[in-house]
């Protein structure tokens, strides 16, 4: 009885659409890998919003294993991880720059002369030490959440959590969208799949925003149709008018699916 309860609630249409997860997160941890070699691996980042003659951010550039930084003025209209060493370098420029604030570029290279030769910069982050504190990481994300894989075919439910839907108030609305079909795996954490063709989103999803789709294996209850995707066709029969919004110029209709 216990398993035959457990089965119907599993394959619950409108239960998946409305209920909100309460597993443990999908999804271990993908770091990334601890670098052989001095700027063999990077991460950079920008400081915006200053006041210069030709620049107004700094492009900051860190050497993931030394934790040597190279810092750099950029242009206008140049579009983070390294905001240790930019906190540290705002530190700087807020001391030596001018009361105009309009000569950090030239204190650029002096303040990363003095960052990458303070003392204990470069001991303090050897290897070792880098592969502990990932593993320490790794293992304290990875005890909250949980393994979650799919195989192309399968059909799956993804989160509501990141999409805008026409519905008044989102907080009343399905908790997820689909089922949809896996086409591929991506790496380990993520898939890509089939959507409609008027669903202008990116196709490729984190498992985290993904739940399985089950089918009823209970005699005499039917599965919920699975919305196919329709090549071609631009016109449907409509059942109902189910919300609407717009401006005096413009009217748009939100109207439940037809034949």
């Amino acid at each position: 009885m216990k398993s035959w309860v457990a089965d119907y609630v599993a394959s619950c249409d409108a239960c998946a659409r409305t209920k909100r997860p309460r597993h443990r997160p999908y999804g271990y941890l993908q770091p990334l890998k601890t670098p052989d070699r001095p700027w063999g691996s990077i991460s950079a980042d920008f400081i915006e919003g200053l006041l210069s003659d030709g620049y107004d951010s700094i492009l900051v550039v860190v050497d993931r294993l030394t934790k040597t930084a190279v810092m750099h003025g950029v242009p206008p209209q140049t579009d983070g991880q390294t905001e240790r060493v930019n906190q540290v370098l705002e530190q700087y420029l807020r001391l030596y720059c001018s009361d105009e604030q309009d000569n950090w570029v030239d204190l650029l290279p002096t303040a990363s002369f003095a960052y990458n030769n303070t003392d204990g910069t470069l001991l303090r982050h050897c290897q070792d030490r880098i592969r502990e504190a990932q593993a320490r990481s790794v293992r304290n994300y990875n005890n909250k959440h949980q393994d979650q894989q799919f195989q192309p075919g399968d059909l799956v439910w993804v989160s509501n959590r990141n999409w805008k839907t026409h519905r008044p108030s989102k907080k009343l609305g399905n908790s997820t969208s689909g089922p949809f079909e896996v086409l591929e795996r991506i790496g380990r954490v993520a898939y890509r799949l089939k959507l409609l063709p008027h669903m202008r989103v990116h196709d490729v999803f984190h498992v985290s925003m993904l739940e399985p789709y089950r089918r009823s294996g209970l005699d005499g209850r039917k599965d919920e149709e699975v919305e196919q995707v329709v090549e071609g066709a631009d016109y449907y029969e409509v059942e109902s008018i189910l919300d609407h919004r717009g401006s005096r110029s413009r009217q748009e209709q939100q109207a439940s699916r037809g034949l």
